[in-house]
């Protein structure tokens, strides 16, 4: 199956806050709050560092981006 490439949401849809035992992002967007653990918050921030460039992850991501996509917080870019 063909991971794809992502493309985070722009950086002003979010806030965080960062705490020792993880990291809570509002996205604005949609007026939801998520709790991140490290994996997660690392992997959205490298996204967030290079905005508008799509990401191709290494398939073991493939589980989270998914989730992150569910959310609204990242996006699939179709084609190539």
């Amino acid at each position: 199956m063909d991971q794809g490439r992502w493309i985070a949401s722009p950086a002003a849809e979010f806030a965080w806050a960062d705490w020792s035992d993880g990291h809570v992002l509002y996205h604005r967007t949609s007026g939801k709050t998520h709790f991140l653990n490290e994996a997660g918050a690392t992997l959205l921030r490298e996204m967030l560092a290079n905005p508008g460039e799509a990401f191709e992850a290494d398939p073991a991501l493939n589980g989270l981006l998914l989730r992150f996509e569910t959310l609204g917080l990242v996006q699939r870019v179709r084609g190539r």
